[in-house]
């Protein structure tokens, strides 16, 4: 099995994060690295979404989003107050850091009153992208983009 095939897998079951399992649930079945790179993801799809909704007429889009950020996060939170292996644990805390920053990122769209995904405000930050057809993820920031070569510098 490799990376590639591993983080499709991570990627496709973590599209029924709210439905099938939650997020802080998913995170066990998948290596660490899998588990920050699609939480990357989909914090870059789910933002994306919502100034999107935003732009399109929905007021409160980002602010609703800054509510799922925050719902999150604190189910991660709770995750470290018990028991885990230590692998587990660091890989929970990485996230959540990951998490409290991303949760900023929002509060700071919201505060700022950002209204779409063109706004600088959004294209300075560290975006990544799931490419389907080519199974490799994406990472723009501003007008820079290059491919994810699967290789993990950390921690986790």
């Amino acid at each position: 099995l490799t990376l590639k095939l591993k983080m499709l897998d991570g990627y496709n079951s973590a599209a029924s994060w709210e439905v099938d399992k939650s997020r802080h649930d998913w995170l066990f079945n998948f290596p660490a690295q899998v588990v920050v790179t699609t939480t990357q993801i989909y914090w870059t799809e789910e933002s994306e979404a919502s100034l999107e909704d935003l732009a399109g007429g929905q007021e409160d889009a980002v602010k609703r989003y800054l509510q799922v950020c925050d719902t999150r996060l604190a189910e991660l939170i709770k995750l470290v107050l018990g028991q885990l292996s230590s692998a587990d644990r660091t890989k929970i805390i990485t996230i959540i850091t990951l998490d409290v920053h991303a949760r900023d990122v929002i509060q700071k769209l919201v505060d700022e009153k950002v209204e779409g995904i063109e706004a600088f405000l959004w294209q300075q930050q560290l975006r990544f992208y799931w490419i389907n057809s080519t199974l490799d993820t994406e990472i723009k920031i501003c007008d820079f983009r290059t491919k994810y070569f699967y290789e993990w510098i950390g921690n986790t």
